[in-house]
């Protein structure tokens, strides 16, 4: 077969230098009728009228005609099969990530308020723990509504968030949102404390002359009282009362007002503690029977 196969090149060649001159392929092997010798593999890209469908094999006279075969045809519909799978193939690609395109932005769309949420939260926590830290080393009075009023704009454009707004029935891509109310109620209260606190700072200032203590009847020491109960005891039981003598009504019951402010923010750092906590969940919240539910 291999010398019959070197004829037919020495053929292909003769042929390209003589394309005028009639040349006939001697038949080498007693090659039969059915097995046959394809032209087109030793011819693809020389003469045209040799690659459709045809092929060469040995008659009963010994000569070389050309048969007509179906077995390119069985193999341009093996191609076609072939090519429309890939079609079909790319096309499931195509939509698979047309599909997890749209997941990503679907994705990001539902992600995005939580992301800005964290964010704003980040940052209200960050300018409360900034006045936690002047508290504790010390801050006048006159320099207390100043940073009062950067920790409060912080808070508040927190609060302005679309999360920190919705109520706690609110659902988001199947997660609850009871992690988002509970961290914006105590930024707010954290807020409400140290706002709390300058109103007890204003009682010194609320007579005729500085005082460091207030009736335990007075008015604005109950409703202080009424805010934070657990204070209204005495100061050696971790309370805020004390004991003074009043020339005008001799031993009575006071709040001392510096012991209720530094009792007011110990709250207020103990609210601030439990938003930081809360803001760890807040990108991805769950509700606490979720929590619980979980191994």
């Amino acid at each position: 077969m291999a010398y019959y196969e070197d004829s037919l090149t020495t053929w292909v060649q003769m042929k390209k230098e003589k394309p005028s001159v009639n040349i006939v392929v001697e038949p080498i092997l007693n090659i039969n009728d059915c097995q046959y010798q394809k032209l087109s593999i030793l011819l693809v890209g020389e003469f045209k009228e040799y690659k459709n469908n045809q092929m060469i094999c040995k008659n009963s006279d010994g000569e070389p005609e050309m048969k007509e075969d179906n077995l390119p045809e069985e193999r341009m519909a093996q191609v076609k099969n072939s090519n429309q799978r890939e079609t079909e193939i790319g096309q499931e690609k195509k939509q698979g990530g047309n599909t997890v395109r749209k997941l990503v932005i679907i994705g990001s769309i539902l992600l995005f308020p939580s992301l800005v949420f964290a964010q704003s939260a980040k940052d209200a926590i960050r300018a409360l723990k900034k006045l936690e830290a002047r508290c504790q080393v010390g801050i006048a009075y006159v320099d207390y509504s100043p940073a009062l009023g950067d920790a409060k704009f912080e808070v508040n454009m927190f609060l302005e968030t679309q999360e920190a707004k919705q109520k706690p029935d609110f659902n988001l891509s199947g997660k609850s949102l009871t992690t988002y109310n509970l961290l914006a109620s105590s930024i707010q209260k954290t807020m409400e404390h140290y706002e709390y606190a300058q109103e007890a700072w204003q009682m010194k200032f609320g007579g005729y002359e500085y005082r460091d203590s207030i009736r335990h009847d007075d008015g604005k020491a109950k409703l202080i009282l009424l805010l934070y109960p657990e204070a209204d005891k005495p100061f050696y039981e971790g309370g805020v009362i004390v004991e003074i003598n009043s020339h005008v009504w001799g031993k009575v019951k006071a709040v001392d007002i510096s012991m209720m402010i530094g009792f007011i923010w110990n709250e207020a750092s103990k609210e601030l503690d439990k938003a930081m906590g809360l803001l760890r969940t807040s990108v991805n919240p769950v509700a606490p029977q979720e929590e619980k539910a979980a191994p």
